[in-house]
Parts: structure tokens; sequence; C-alpha cells
């Protein structure tokens, strides 16, 4: 299984393309777990993130955390399996990339 890692800081009008791009694999075997960085507590990015009704979906409220590499380290204590791929927000997949 693999442990997918999204930090958001900007680009949230990006996030239905990434993740879906991640729930449509040929792979299913894996974790998603967004990290919203540097925004107030519960803001309207977080909020946005949180829509995904899906339970292979966590969304983290990193409001204490500035920066990606500080968020990417604060997601590695909430995943669950040993393999882990980093998608920016900005970016998708093709269908077969965990394969």
């Amino acid at each position: 299984m693999i442990s997918v890692l999204i930090p958001i800081y900007n680009g949230i009008e990006f996030i239905n393309e990434s993740v879906n791009s991640v729930i449509n694999q040929t792979y299913k075997q894996f974790e998603i777990i967004i990290g919203v960085n540097g925004h107030p507590p519960n803001s309207k990015v977080y909020k946005e993130a949180s829509k995904f009704n899906d339970d292979n979906i966590k969304v983290l409220d990193l409001h204490y955390i500035k920066g990606k590499s500080d968020a990417l380290n604060e997601m590695l204590k909430y995943i669950q399996y040993n393999w882990i791929c980093i998608l920016d927000v900005d970016d998708i997949w093709l269908p077969d990339k965990l394969e």
C-alpha cells in the first residue's frame, strides 16, 4: 500500500483534478493525505480540501506549519504505509503511475 501526500498552500483550485488522478489509478491500494498549511485554522482552503467523501482521504489542518518541507515532515506522522508518493496539488498523474 502507498501513502500519497498532497501539501497545499496555493493552488486549491486544482484539488479536484489532482485528487481524482489518484482516485482513478489502476492500482487501488493507497491512502491520500492532504495537508493544508500556512492558512488560519478552519480556513476556506481547508474546507474546500475537506469536501471529498472518501475513507481513504485524510485532510490535515496544518495552520501552525509554514513551508512545504515542514508540511511534508508533519504529514509523515499520519501515514499508514511504508511507500510514499508526493503529488503537488497543481499536478495530475497518468492512470498507471502507482503501478
